[in-house]
């Protein structure tokens, strides 16, 4: 229990073998090269790494290897037998509840979001093998440790194989790998809705593996927070959603299953992240009719069009230094040099799309000025959930830079602010106008985004009920 332990606080696996671990230059100059040139450039260099190192049971450093992994990650999303997986799933017991358990995680929580999955090189499988006991333990090292598994350990092997998802390793064909991250979301109903996402960096070392297509977000602390602070929370139905930068669709089909809408429209730039958002809707048996996938740039593409009783967004919120590669932050992470390029678009279409006593809840990360957060819109009734106990901006920078040198460019890139705090931003469109800055206490449980922190959900709760009208009293 001590490695799963491990490994949830602080993203890395317990090496009880240190002859094992790889030069950390050798993978780091192989991480460049993916990231700046390509995986096809980079396959080579951890191939050799491989070669050296054959007990190298991570994921990335396997799938890096792969000459063929850019063909199979494109066909993530397509298998059309949903209910297979779905059954799979279920009769492996893989809920978010039973994965806490394997991970020895206590915290109640519908979603294991702060799992982050192993980098290459950092641990040698066969130390995790005894660990491979039960058909749920497999599942959680195969789609969210970033681990390859002893294929015979796989339950019903024959049918994962068919999924595209799981596949033998090219290099042990003794192995299995995933090629994307699966997530369980434990309702209050007792039902467990799944997700596929593409897998955290630390996998993917933010290649873009296509063109015109790129990653779709793994489920993270802002996702779950939307949904904990927002839709688990509403009870009053409405006719049309709408859910900007959807992702995997996670917003979005929790709304439909709590039946909190008729129809709920998803939008994107990113393609992939709609045809796996529609993917995960179909795993969640969800019908066509109840939900649409609309391809959009929100920064350069025509305005919406629509009326609205609500609209949910998770945009891209870095504020990425211009010196820092590109391909260091895709599409669900850059939000532009501001980091709110995305977010005041939103804002700016916000009042042609929301009806009257329409309602908007976004989460993003809010810079301030001399402890001043500025206020980002101009019209509605606006509050803003900040932490009472915000980052410095330097610790901010160093949470974000890959490097000395990419420190000090993120300092020298924030300089006008002095601290940082995840947020959330609910609006209410009525004729009078109010900002409201509130900061939520931190408490035993965490801070704002902290999965599980029923403190800071009662809070932001009371808070939306006296200054915006919202929600019923929290039970």
């Amino acid at each position: 229990m001590l490695v799963w332990t491990f490994l949830v606080v602080f993203g890395c696996l317990l090496i009880c073998n240190s002859s094992v671990i790889l030069p950390q230059s050798s993978l780091s100059y192989a991480r460049q090269v993916r990231c700046l040139q390509g995986h096809d450039a980079a396959a080579p260099l951890y191939q050799s790494q491989l070669e050296h190192n054959p007990y190298d049971g991570t994921t990335a450093t396997r799938l890096a290897a792969s000459p063929w992994a850019v063909q199979r990650l494109q066909q993530i999303g397509h298998f059309p037998d949903t209910e297979m997986i779905r059954t799979l799933l279920q009769e492996a017991n893989y809920t978010s509840a039973a994965v806490n358990a394997v991970l020895g995680t206590h915290r109640a929580c519908p979603c294991p979001v702060y799992i982050k999955p192993a980098m290459a090189g950092q641990t040698n499988w066969t130390i995790t093998h005894e660990k491979l006991t039960t058909p749920v333990s497999v599942l959680v090292a195969l789609l969210l440790l970033g681990l390859a598994v002893p294929r015979a350990s796989l339950p019903d092997e024959q049918q994962w194989l068919k999924t595209g998802i799981v596949v033998p390793c090219d290099f042990d064909p003794s192995l299995v790998i995933a090629y994307a991250s699966l997530y369980p979301f434990d309702l209050p109903t007792g039902e467990t809705l799944y997700f596929v996402t593409d897998w955290h960096p630390h996998v993917l070392s933010t290649t873009r593996f296509v063109e015109n297509e790129e990653p779709v977000m793994y489920l993270g602390p802002d996702s779950l927070a939307l949904a904990q602070h927002f839709i688990l929370t509403l009870e009053d139905k409405v006719e049309q959603w709408l859910d900007l930068c959807t992702g995997s669709g996670i917003q979005a089909i929790l709304t439909v299953k709590r039946q909190l809408c008729q129809h709920v429209i998803c939008v994107d730039v990113n393609p992939r992240a709609l045809r796996l958002a529609a993917f995960n809707a179909r795993l969640n048996q969800i019908e066509d009719a109840q939900i649409t996938f609309l391809q959009k740039d929100l920064l350069q593409d025509d305005r919406l069009e629509g009326n609205y009783q609500v609209i949910t967004a998770n945009p891209p919120f870095l504020p990425v230094p211009p010196d820092i590669p590109v391909h260091r932050h895709g599409w669900f992470s850059s939000g532009g040099p501001s980091g709110d390029a995305v977010v005041q678009a939103i804002l700016h279409q916000a009042p042609h799309l929301l009806e009257q006593g329409g309602k908007l809840a976004m989460v993003s990360e809010f810079f301030a000025t001399n402890g001043v957060y500025t206020p980002t819109t101009s019209f509605g009734r606006a509050l803003l959930f900040t932490n009472a106990v915000p980052l410095s901006v330097t610790e901010y920078a160093r949470r974000r830079a890959d490097s000395a040198q990419e420190y000090r460019i993120w300092c020298d890139h924030l300089a006008d602010y002095d601290r940082m705090s995840p947020g959330l931003l609910f609006l209410h469109h009525i004729p009078r106008k109010l900002w409201k800055h509130v900061l939520v206490p931190a408490s035993s449980q965490g801070s704002l985004w902290t999965p599980g922190n029923t403190n800071a959900i009662q809070f932001t709760r009371e808070c939306s009920q006296q200054y915006l009208g919202w929600f019923r009293s929290y039970r």
